[in-house]
């Protein structure tokens, strides 16, 4: 009888391992970058990174969501995706290269941390956004002067077809510190909707726009007043 069930647990101890070394094998955080003028900042040139899970289908059905961080300078250093039908794919921008962490949370409670080091530059498979949508913003033509400085009006905005505006679930707009500005928040936003800053020194935004299914996409944007 004792040998019955040490036999009894060492199967079932082997496919507790089996499965676990499938799960590693099969499942990667991977990514891939591409430069893009659409990023144009005095600080440089921004690329654009997806990154997202590389797994087979039956994989990814058993993922509940995926929370990602990464190192360097992020305003917002850690995303979480539930986009199954994306790979649970988030879009962000970066300089430079960065370290990235996905914690993989699986509908049966069990968890998977995977690290990458995501490459600037580097040409992979390619990859498209989950949604096309861009940061965009357009100042008024004649300023406002006070107290002697230039005031803009500026209209900035989530643009894209309306068909993708309608999918966005809630956009997080973030400023430069240095402007002093909190952030602003928009749940559910209609498809024209438009934040309305008043400003007299250029600086940059930052926006993460999350979509009803569970992608996210981060844009950064140079508010300038004039046209070029």
């Amino acid at each position: 009888m004792r040998k019955v069930i040490y036999m009894f647990i060492w199967v079932v101890g082997f496919q507790l391992l089996f499965l676990g070394s499938v799960y590693s094998y099969q499942i990667e955080l991977d990514y891939y970058t591409a430069r893009t003028q659409d990023t144009v900042t005095p600080a440089g040139i921004y690329h654009e990174m997806f990154l997202y899970i590389n797994a087979p289908v039956a994989t990814i059905d058993k993922i509940d969501y995926v929370k990602y961080q990464f190192t360097g300078k992020f305003w917002k250093p850690e995303l979480i995706s539930r986009s199954r039908e994306h790979d649970f794919q988030v879009e962000v921008k970066s300089l430079s290269h960065f370290s990235a962490t996905a914690l993989v949370h699986f509908k049966n409670g069990k968890k998977l941390e995977l690290d990458r080091y995501i490459m600037a530059g580097i040409q992979k498979p390619k990859r498209k956004s989950a949604h096309v949508v861009f940061l965009n913003h357009i100042p008024e033509e004649v300023p406002t002067i006070v107290k002697g400085k230039k005031v803009f009006n500026v209209a900035m905005f989530i643009d894209g077809s309306r068909s993708e505006l309608g999918q966005i679930s809630r956009i997080e707009y973030y400023f430069e510190p240095s402007s002093k500005r909190k952030p602003i928040i928009i749940n559910n936003p209609k498809p024209d909707s438009q934040v309305q800053l008043r400003l007299s020194e250029q600086l940059n935004v930052q926006a993460y726009v999350y979509f009803r299914d569970g992608s996210v996409s981060h844009h950064i944007r140079f508010i300038y007043f004039k046209y070029y």
